[in-house]
């Protein structure tokens, strides 16, 4: 597989005043640029359907059997043979779950028969639409505004009214990371620009609570009702669980992230690896395969 970088222009100077990537209040205009780089997924057309993972996205946690999660991908894509209305559709679809803070988490999507249409669309959009931290991309108005013109969205984007940005009733705020970069600029585009294409994700039938205790307590996937959704680990945040700090305030963390990855046959190949055999005398006992730390990021659901 071949892969291009898109255009370096891509931040032209429609977008240059606001290409200032808000986290917690510190701004970094080159983090900002290499964050809209992930567009280039969208025009990938030679592909029926992409997952696109941050590098902090765990999609096959170490307790989930891969053979258990490829029959449940297999029993749920067909979800993404409709749009956003719910009729059937040979068109691009997206699905995209929030995170704490944002209506749309730009870090783990699902893309639906790629478009170098929309991509084009995306670059133009880019190069010249307007923006405001209270109107947001396109300035269609505040977030509760918007909510209340698109009663759509609360299936399509229902993440929209549990995140911070409509609390706030800001599209743009300082406390909402990325949010003038690709988290916002991706829910413009996929959610809201021309009607959007984003799709819902299908239900779930088994209740939640029953897979949530069965992922916490890391019991087998196989342990799980059938139709649970499949749920990724997103460590958000600064700290990665592959970045020992220099206090080792975060051992217990590492401790579980290297319990889940083989890498000791790797140390004299691999700088990562012979760095992560360094920092093992030094760490405590893992917890039990599959416990889930708080600290550690969020389960968030992956396609249908």
């Amino acid at each position: 597989v071949a892969f291009a970088a898109p255009e370096r222009g891509l931040c032209a100077n429609g977008l240059n005043a606001h290409l200032n990537v808000s986290v917690w209040g510190v701004t970094h205009r080159s983090a900002g640029v290499a964050m809209l780089y992930k567009w280039f997924v969208v025009g990938l057309s030679e592909y029926e359907l992409i997952i696109f993972a941050d590098l902090d996205v765990t999609l096959l946690r170490p307790e989930q059997p891969a053979d258990a999660v490829r029959a449940r991908w297999q029993s749920q894509w067909s979800h993404l043979s409709r749009d956003a209305t719910g009729a059937t559709t040979t068109g691009t679809v997206v699905l995209g779950d929030r995170d704490p803070l944002a209506a749309f988490n730009a870090g783990l999507w699902t893309i639906a028969r790629p478009s170098t249409e929309l991509y084009e669309e995306g670059l133009r959009q880019m190069h010249r639409v307007s923006f405001n931290r209270t109107h947001g991309f396109g300035l269609l108005g505040r977030p509760k505004a918007v909510a209340g013109a698109r009663p759509q969205l609360k299936a399509t984007l229902p993440g929209l009214q549990r995140s911070r940005t409509f609390k706030l009733n800001e599209w743009g705020s300082p406390r909402i990371p990325f949010s003038d970069c690709d988290q916002g600029f991706f829910a413009f585009m996929f959610f809201l620009h021309r009607g959007g294409i984003g799709g819902r994700m299908g239900p779930v039938n088994a209740s939640g609570k029953a897979c949530h205790l069965n992922v916490t307590t890391g019991k087998s996937l196989r342990a799980q009702p059938a139709d649970c959704a499949h749920l990724a680990r997103h460590r958000y945040g600064t700290t990665k669980p592959w970045r020992l700090l220099r206090g080792h305030q975060n051992k217990g963390e590492v401790a579980n992230y290297l319990s889940g990855i083989r890498h000791a046959h790797l140390a004299n190949s691999s700088a990562c690896a012979a760095q992560f055999s360094a920092w093992l005398p030094s760490l405590p006992p893992a917890l039990p395969l599959g416990t889930h730390l708080k600290h550690q990021g969020r389960y968030q659901r992956v396609g249908p």
